[in-house]
């Protein structure tokens, strides 16, 4: 009885820990896109509306100086141009400050595009204002956010494939 009861915790354990990050369980690739999504938290004192690039905001996390809440989930709309924290696409319709919302870390989602639209097929990356553009990579710590599936006019949207990857070409 006790080694059943074990193997049931365990296995319990497991599905928790495969949900944690909002990866399905079971898909249908043909009439839906695969999306993985992370539950986070806007730190910042402003909303984030659905479709921008957000980044980790460790900095801000650290609420009471220890070890544990330096790892939070915290995230702000992205400010720097391809910056190595850039996390993903905020899904939430609008993120209100200081409240929990959801991204998305891997899959085509749409998100708004820069003044300067990316072309398809390319890597595109973050412009300074949260925006999708063209990744302009070339230097140490930078991170692209994904392929561009469809490209959108400037400053609408874009279908973007998220898989934020960092480059260190320094």
């Amino acid at each position: 009885m006790r080694k059943i009861l074990i193997s049931l915790l365990a296995l319990l354990f497991m599905v928790g820990v495969a949900n944690a990050a909002g990866i399905p369980q079971s898909v249908d690739p043909q009439n839906y896109p695969i999306v993985w999504t992370e539950d986070v938290y806007n730190g910042s004192s402003s909303a984030i509306t659905s479709g921008y690039v957000v980044q980790w905001d460790f900095d801000t996390s650290d609420v009471t100086e220890s070890t544990y809440d330096d790892r939070c989930n915290w995230v702000k709309k992205a400010d720097a141009a391809d910056d190595v924290w850039t996390a993903g696409v905020m899904l939430t319709d609008s993120c209100a400050a200081y409240t929990n919302c959801s991204i998305a870390i891997r899959g085509p989602v749409r998100a708004i595009t820069d003044e300067t639209v990316p072309t398809v097929n390319t890597t595109c990356g973050t412009a300074a204002d949260g925006k999708v553009t063209d990744f302009s990579g070339g230097a140490a710590d930078k991170t692209n956010l994904g392929i561009v599936i469809k490209a959108g006019a400037s400053n609408t949207w874009s279908i973007i494939f998220v898989n934020p990857t960092n480059f260190d070409d320094g």
